[in-house]
């Protein structure tokens, strides 16, 4: 029974990124990881980025982390603990994937990630992410 176990493929995990269905954003992958890392703070007409996170534990949070930023879900983490002791960020938003989609659903200057099979038609998709990488939406 545990050989029949390990032997099944692993789900693959596919995230959206998303924002407000509103925002007529468009990202690259550079953009998203300066965005990421504190290095981008704000849309293109100025208006200021609120950035929500998935559980740091989960698989979805150390995906991002991996294929995004190539840094472990830990390094991430110490790196935006060092921009918080020096006051050149705000702590980061972490929630449950139900309440990234209303946070972004109701807030034009939102963006987060989700598992694509959870997306709504309150957001809109600034494409996906996978294990093979960043896909932008067409």
């Amino acid at each position: 029974m545990l050989a029949l176990l390990l032997a099944r493929p692993a789900l693959a995990l596919e995230l959206a990124l998303v924002v407000h269905k509103s925002n007529p954003v468009v990202l690259s992958q550079e953009q998203l990881q300066h965005i990421l890392l504190n290095k981008q703070k704000f849309f293109g007409k100025g208006q200021k980025i609120h950035l929500y996170h998935l559980p740091p534990r989960s698989d979805a949070h150390m995906l991002v982390c991996q294929r995004l930023l190539d840094l472990t879900a830990a390094q991430y983490q110490s790196y935006w603990s060092r921009l918080l002791f020096t006051g050149n960020a705000d702590a980061l938003q972490y929630m449950e994937s139900s309440e990234v989609l209303q946070q972004v659903a109701s807030d034009p200057d939102a963006l987060g990630y989700v598992p694509l099979t959870e997306v709504t038609p309150q957001v809109r998709v600034l494409g996906v992410l996978t294990e093979q990488g960043f896909q932008r939406s067409p």
